[in-house]
């Protein structure tokens, strides 16, 4: 098989929704004017490093059935890679570079592929950890070979999750840092220039062109992310089993989402838009399923007696720093008191159960299932007995139709283990 390129909400899903990460837009600059934006201050970082590198790879507007092949040669576009073969099943990768470009490609292939304990390994590094495939990148004749330890289809997905990083005189991108939140059209940037001439980041929501708020009172449009975030509660292999709050039982999961109640939940967080989901993958990954019907019905009130001394204790881990997660989780420990338990907030060791905002760094199917059993990974230290050897090569199937099918059957088994 032979590539070539072109050179041109939250989702909660609480065990078991959907809140759709928005920005507000007051207009659209002209070309070559300036824009101020207002981001979370713990997304300036990587906001910034975006708009400094170059992508390896990128997809041109996906197609809307998922029959045609993810390797048509208008899927991708690169300004360093003129094509892609594999051979032997997918388990080697030949790289035909564009100028020359050999080099950069290796050295960005290994930066994206190597897995460090810092924390900082990119995506693609973390998954191949997480299956234990080792790969060897060589620069040959022609231009770059990678071999896997074992077959990997997606190989372009795959490095749609790296980027060449500025740095030499003639690899620079398309904007240049101009002190710490300013960003600026760099006119000897290796691709094209970007139509903003000045990019500023503000601490204010006031005066932002783009504010990434949940602030309900800001006028403008309303900017939605293509893949909204998804809002998980991971459970302990040892809390499944326990099952503390009755999940198991034939109307846990319908009470659970009862007591829980998510609109309120979105509305005292100041959460823009937000619903209920019967999927762990949401829109932009995997087709959207209809939501089951819900009768309206009177919520019985929760009991909530004095926990006894000897009151069983589980722990919780969340982060604090978010308004969605923090209210999520105080509803939790009545949840949970109304059951007699205390649910602890368990502060930086891993607690029984792991309240995360998962946002998939990609819209492959089979590839943001691993991305999201790797996350289950940091948190609990082992992967999901669901997610067995045999759905893990189906998930990395160079057929997208069967990635789908397998992310869709470890959608189904996770949450009805209620991991």
């Amino acid at each position: 098989m032979k590539i070539r390129f072109n050179l041109s909400l939250f989702w909660l899903c609480l065990g078991v929704s959907a809140l759709c990460s928005s920005a507000h837009g007051r207009r659209l600059p002209e070309p070559g004017g300036q824009a101020t934006i207002f981001i979370a201050p713990n997304k300036e970082s990587s906001f910034i490093e975006a708009h400094l590198s170059i992508p390896l790879l990128e997809a041109n507007k996906p197609s809307k059935t998922t029959s045609q092949t993810s390797y048509s040669a208008s899927s991708w576009r690169s300004s360093f890679i003129e094509s892609i073969e594999e051979s032997n099943k997918n388990q080697s990768w030949s790289i035909t570079p564009k100028l020359e470009q050999a080099a950069t490609i290796r050295m960005s292939i290994h930066q994206c592929f190597s897995h460090t304990t810092s924390g900082k390994a990119r995506w693609p590094a973390k998954i191949l950890h997480l299956l234990d495939i080792k790969s060897q990148i060589k620069l040959t004749t022609g231009g770059v070979k990678i071999t896997f330890s074992s077959p990997v289809g997606p190989l372009p997905e795959l490095l749609a999750g790296c980027e060449i990083r500025a740095g030499k005189e003639s690899l620079q991108g398309p904007f240049t840092l101009s002190g710490k939140r300013v960003l600026r059209s760099n006119r000897k940037s290796f691709v094209a220039a970007p139509l903003l001439d000045t990019v500023t980041l503000t601490s204010s929501t006031q005066d932002a062109h783009i504010n990434q708020s949940r602030s309900t009172t800001i006028s403008g449009n309303i900017l939605v992310a293509p893949i909204p975030d998804v809002l998980l509660l991971f459970q302990s292999s040892n809390a499944v089993q326990l099952d503390p709050i009755k999940l198991s039982q034939p109307t846990g999961t319908t009470d659970f989402y009862k007591y829980l109640n998510i609109p309120l939940l979105l509305s005292i967080s100041e959460e823009t838009y937000g619903r209920r989901a019967e999927t762990i993958l949401p829109p932009g990954i995997a087709p959207p399923l209809p939501l089951a019907k819900h009768h309206p019905s009177i919520s019985p009130l929760l009991n909530l007696p004095p926990l006894r001394t000897n009151a069983p204790v589980y722990t919780l881990q969340s982060d604090l720093g978010q308004p969605l997660l923090q209210n999520t989780g105080d509803r939790l420990r009545v949840i949970f008191r109304n059951h007699g338990i205390r649910l602890a907030q368990s502060g930086a060791n891993p607690g029984d159960l792991q309240l995360v905002q998962w946002h998939s760094p990609t819209s492959d199917p089979g590839l943001a299932i691993l991305h999201l059993a790797n996350l289950y990974n940091q948190k609990f230290g082992y992967t999901p007995k669901e997610i067995t050897k045999e759905l893990q090569r189906k998930l990395l199937s160079s057929n997208l139709e069967k990635r789908l099918e397998a992310a869709l059957k470890a959608q189904r088994d996770l949450l009805s283990s209620k991991v």
